[in-house]
């Protein structure tokens, strides 16, 4: 694989008995009253300053509170088909992420990569022709203005059948990283979905049987190979990936 470089509700509550929240004292904390299961009044103690308290008064007092960044929602269309699209050889597909969209900002990013990483274009959409029979996996993957990521992808199937579709398996991108970074990797099959096991080697030593997982490697160059296997026909199919980790001092 190509390089690439990665750079009721609930409330905080105090003990009702006189006991402080983070040091403080039931005399400079917030007294809420709130209606019990069995309808006997509760008298709880809040800390002025727990988040989900100052939210709610916000929400009283009709002010605007701060909220998480909502990933943006990439979408993926071929001569406006998702998922899979099924053309000739030499029919050109119009490649289309205009329906993406993000729930509070704006996206900021548009990146459309090929199965080995190459990137095809940075634009909202282009134009590619495929003259050779085969599965061709595109992938976009969106930003927004607070950083935050999604991808959607389409598989083109030309001139072959979903029942001719070669089970491939994919260990992502491979990768330089910074000692002491912890790197997660995801394994999985080019458009064919179903039910599969993983497993994760490096020099045999078994790393995780999870499709994807979290390491923290020693510098070096690390070769792990992942191993995908169908439950159902017993068919497998293999990747690997190389990890160079740069010792903290470089």
């Amino acid at each position: 694989m190509k390089t690439s470089f990665i750079s009721g509700t609930f409330i905080s509550l105090c003990t009702v008995l006189m006991i402080g929240c983070g040091g403080n004292t039931t005399e400079t904390l917030v007294t809420k009253s709130l209606l019990s299961t069995d309808n006997s009044q509760l008298i709880i103690h809040i800390d002025p300053n727990d988040a989900q308290y100052q939210q709610e008064v916000a929400q009283e007092e009709g002010e605007e509170t701060p909220h998480e960044n909502q990933a943006p929602v990439a979408v993926v269309k071929g001569n406006g088909e998702q998922k899979y699209l099924d053309i000739h050889i030499g029919e050109p597909v119009f490649f289309d992420s205009s329906e993406s969209s993000d729930p509070d900002g704006q996206i900021t990013k548009y990146v459309w990569t090929d199965m080995d990483y190459n990137v095809l274009s940075t634009d909202v959409n282009f134009t590619r022709t495929f003259y050779k029979a085969g599965i061709y996996e595109k992938t976009l993957t969106i930003a927004d203005d607070q950083g935050a990521i999604s991808h959607d992808r389409i598989c083109i199937l030309a001139d072959i059948t979903a029942e001719q579709i070669p089970m491939i398996a994919n260990a992502g991108p491979d990768m330089v990283v910074p000692e002491n970074f912890r790197v997660t990797l995801a394994g999985r099959v080019i458009c064919i979905e179903g039910d599969y096991s993983y497993e994760w080697k490096e020099n045999n030593e078994l790393l995780s049987q999870e499709a994807t997982f979290q390491k923290m490697f020693d510098a070096g160059i690390h070769e792990v190979m992942l191993k995908i296997t169908d439950n159902e026909t017993g068919h497998m199919a293999y990747d690997t990936i190389t990890i160079t980790v740069t010792p903290a001092d470089e």
